[in-house]
């Protein structure tokens, strides 16, 4: 498995080490920038679901790519970009896009609509449990829906999916 080498290699499991090196931040960054891109614009092309939207929050969206591609094909979103520090420095500024730091895992910023990319689904769980993503966590739907409700939203619905992601809308 990748994610022991890297272990084994580094001391450390990936995200760990894109906190405290700067360069393994960059391309870890760079490398979800691209693979964000081909995403969102086939995500846009079917997804519906901004449309008539005021604000969206993006929770770990790489460098704030998504909302780039949201705000340029609605441009009267306000959106936040929320994501860990170390990579909200790292994040170009965009227009109608406020970059925000914190934790994911500990509180998300509230608004009208929340956008999260995730990897994989495997049963009842949704998450990142892949080893290309070493030291990530997974979540099942019912703790999706639990970070949901503790950020004001009602419900949670899991609605397309786009090669390996998932679209959850979230409603207040």
């Amino acid at each position: 498995m990748e994610a022991c080498r890297f272990v084994k290699a580094h001391g450390m499991q990936g995200f760990e080490c894109a906190t405290i090196d700067g360069r393994m931040n960059k391309l870890f960054n760079e490398i979800m920038y691209n693979q964000t891109a081909f995403v969102m614009i086939k995500i846009l092309e079917i997804y519906k679901g901004f449309e008539g939207l005021n604000q969206v929050v993006d929770i770990g969206g790489g460098l704030g790519s998504n909302l780039s591609f949201i705000v340029s094909k609605y441009p009267h979103i306000k959106a936040i970009y929320f994501d860990f520090p170390n990579v909200i420095q790292d994040a170009p500024s965009c227009p109608g896009v406020e970059n925000v730091g914190g934790d994911m895992f500990v509180e998300i910023p509230t608004g009208q609509a929340i956008f999260m990319k995730n990897l994989h689904s495997e049963g009842s769980r949704v998450g990142v449990p892949s080893p290309a993503f070493p030291g990530a966590k997974e979540r099942t739907k019912e703790e999706f829906r639990a970070l949901a409700a503790a950020a004001g939203f009602s419900s949670l619905k899991i609605v397309c999916r786009v090669y390996c992601y998932w679209v959850f809308e979230l409603h207040k």
